[in-house]
């Protein structure tokens, strides 16, 4: 029944992979041979089965039977023919057979019984031998079916193999019967008494359910070997016919490619005129673009300095509004009032005897108000040769590039916060400067100068944004590893991690009136340097830091860029005239 269930399983499973080519729209074709190949398999997998449940059950019987024999002669040695119906059960023959019982079925656990059968004068079969017996092995001799049988207990089930095994000749029980004690199959030995006559049959159980369970295991890897075969016979069709139906369509694939061709051949000539042109155009808005974004990084460094440069302009305009070189005027107009008589003048008027006093003071005065001047312009000189230096960068780079000069560090972060230093003072920004000594570097100078006015004006609007009422701004310069570091920290407002990643991307802000360029052109402006711009924050509320590393030596040149000397106005004209 076991083997007719799978067949039938097995010519559902084919009949459903028969349906399925024919209906999966892929024009499948199931090759002819497919089914008498299935029978041939399922016929041949019967056998096979067949005999593999076979095998195991000899295996079985074979053991079994090789117990009885050296059992039988042990016993009748112990004097098994002397035991009758009427033999106490302290007999110690019998105690000694019920011992060796024991042992054996210890020493042979897949044995479930042994005992020994004798033939009533009335016909009946009578157990003599037959121990306890620990069926669920649980070490427990427990209920009325594990304990000792009593001498001469009849036992009413007639077994063939019994009879056989009383007329003289070992028998083994294949088929499972039942009796009290369980579901077995047995083997049987004829014992005999010192006149070579038949006195009694000896038994070995077997649990029934074992033997049913090995065939059907036996049975159940046959028929999962014949399960491989048929999977590899039904993948093997499969394959063949999915060959066989793409083989077709390439063929049609190729004829339709082959008329396609021609109709694309006219299409790709159609389209090559229009990409032409649409090339021509974005030649164009790449080079205007190209022209925009020099123009916007032109305009953002120099705007950074042009605030300074309005500053310090506001600064000179005020002190000269202020100034008291306008009293000077009214001192000569009282010295010509008495332009006739000064000597009476100074000698006799008190406020002539004043002149003099005022006089010192005015120069004193006047003094600080020039050096304060002269103070502010020479910030406005320097601030206005950076815009030239911005502006005569830009035009180089379609002359040349890594016009590099040797600088120190420190001076170059002092520049730039001179260039922001109206605007720290004027949110009340305490600058905090943690200068170490670092080795001179050999870079483009303004290139370093517009990154850190950048980032010192990027700390400052940070803290202005900031609630908190004491502002700082750390400058740190480190050097190691052949680089010098540069950290520009504010505890301002911080940045959110969800920005860290597009902070230094090309028009990403977060400022109202920013436009995203001036952290995009100096990472830029850092890498064509060797060096790098980096960014740390813990998050909103935690300020940030924003590292500049340079090499201390240059990795492309070593060409030095000395300044040229400055120009007279004069001689500026002339070279103007000369460009």
């Amino acid at each position: 029944m076991d083997y007719l269930f799978f067949t039938l399983i097995l010519l559902a499973a084919f009949a459903g992979l028969h349906i399925w080519m024919r209906s999966s729209g892929r024009e499948l074709r199931p090759p002819l041979w497919l089914w008498f190949a299935v029978l041939c398999l399922m016929t041949a997998g019967w056998f096979y089965t067949r005999a593999a449940g076979q095998r195991a059950g000899r295996q079985i019987q074979e053991m079994l039977e090789g117990f009885p024999p050296t059992y039988a002669q042990e016993v009748e040695r112990m004097g098994h023919a002397g035991i009758t119906t009427n033999t106490s059960p302290n007999d110690p023959a019998y105690l000694a057979i019920i011992a060796a019982q024991l042992r054996w079925e210890r020493v042979n656990p897949s044995i479930a019984d042994i005992y020994t059968m004798r033939k009533l004068p009335d016909g009946h079969n009578a157990l003599i031998v037959d121990s306890e017996t620990d069926y669920d092995r649980n070490g427990k001799f427990e209920g009325d079916r594990e304990q000792r049988t009593p001498i001469g207990e009849v036992y009413e089930k007639q077994i063939p193999a019994l009879e056989q095994a009383f007329a003289g000749t070992p028998a083994f029980m294949d088929e499972p019967y039942s009796d009290r004690w369980g579901n077995w199959v047995s083997a049987f030995v004829p014992m005999r008494d010192a006149q070579g006559r038949v006195e009694a049959v000896l038994g070995v159980d077997y649990p029934g359910a074992n033997w049913i369970h090995a065939k059907s295991r036996a049975r159940l890897n046959a028929m999962s070997i014949v399960c491989i075969l048929a999977i590899f016979l039904g993948a093997s069709s499969t394959v063949i016919a999915l060959l066989r139906a793409d083989l077709r369509n390439r063929k049609l694939a190729e004829q339709r490619v082959s008329q396609m061709n021609s109709e694309l051949e006219q299409r790709v000539r159609e389209r090559t005129a229009e990409l032409e042109s649409t090339h021509q155009k974005l030649l164009d808005a790449s080079r205007k673009a190209g022209m925009a974004e020099v123009a916007t990084s032109v305009l953002h460094n120099v705007g950074n300095v042009l605030n300074s440069v309005n500053i310090a302009s506001s600064c000179v305009a005020d002190s000269l509004r202020k100034s008291k070189a306008a009293n000077l005027f009214k001192l000569v107009a009282l010295l010509q009032e008495h332009e006739p008589d000064l000597g009476g003048f100074f000698t006799n008027d008190p406020k002539a005897r004043q002149v003099p006093v005022y006089l010192a003071q005015l120069a004193k005065h006047l003094a600080g108000e020039q050096a304060e001047a002269l103070k502010e312009l020479a910030q406005l000189q320097k601030n206005i040769e950076h815009i030239n230096d911005i502006v005569t960068m830009q035009q180089g780079l379609a002359k040349t590039s890594g016009v590099t000069e040797t600088v120190n560090v420190t001076e170059l972060v002092e520049d730039a916060l001179r260039i922001n230093l109206s605007g720290l003072a004027r949110h009340d920004i305490e600058v905090i400067k943690e200068f170490k000594d670092t080795p001179l570097v050999t870079v483009e100078k303004h290139k370093v100068l517009q990154i850190l006015v950048n980032l010192v004006r990027n700390a400052k609007h940070a803290c202005e944004a900031s609630d908190l009422q004491e502002r700082e701004l750390t400058i740190r310069t480190t050097n190691g590893a052949d680089r010098v570091r540069i950290a520009v920290c504010d505890n301002g407002v911080g940045i959110p991690p969800e920005n860290l990643i597009h902070i230094f991307s090309h028009g990403f802000t977060t400022k109202k009136d920013g436009h995203g360029f001036g952290l995009h052109s100096g990472a830029l402006a850092a890498k064509e340097m060797g060096g790098s711009l980096a960014v740390q924050s813990d998050g909103p509320g935690k300020g940030a830091t924003f590292t500049l590393e340079l090499p201390q030596i240059t990795p492309a040149s070593d060409t030095t860029f000395k300044r040229r000397p400055k120009l007279e106005p004069a001689q500026l004209t002339q070279e103007n005239s000369h460009e």
